[in-house]
């Protein structure tokens, strides 16, 4: 089981990387009780939209659009969503803090 999800964060990381290689990141779910609440990114780079939007590493993104994140697939969403959309409203935690940003990706 851990090496299954080992291979399919892996795959993720990899996804995001081909994705926007300018703005690279490095994100793992982060679980409470067992179950992903949320991702948090170990590494952003400072070019990155997230670091533009106040997100600094280690962050824990819990929502985008009113949207809750709880797997994969909710991730990425929200990344492809991140660099479509014109505006997103996203929620995180930072030290046991619930904080909003915005993105104007226009």
């Amino acid at each position: 089981m851990k090496l299954l999800l080992f291979l399919i964060s892996m795959i993720f990381v990899l996804n995001l990387f081909a994705q926007d290689r300018s703005s690279e990141i490095t994100c793992e779910p982060f679980y409470e009780n067992n179950k992903i609440v949320g991702f948090t990114c170990s590494e952003l780079h400072e070019d990155s939209l997230l670091s533009k939007m106040g997100l600094t590493a280690n962050d824990v993104i819990v929502e985008y659009d009113g949207k809750p994140i709880h797997s994969y697939k909710d991730m990425q969403k929200f990344y492809e969503q991140l660099h479509v959309k014109g505006k997103m409203n996203i929620k995180y935690k930072r030290d046991q803090q619930v904080l909003q940003a915005t993105n104007t990706n226009k």
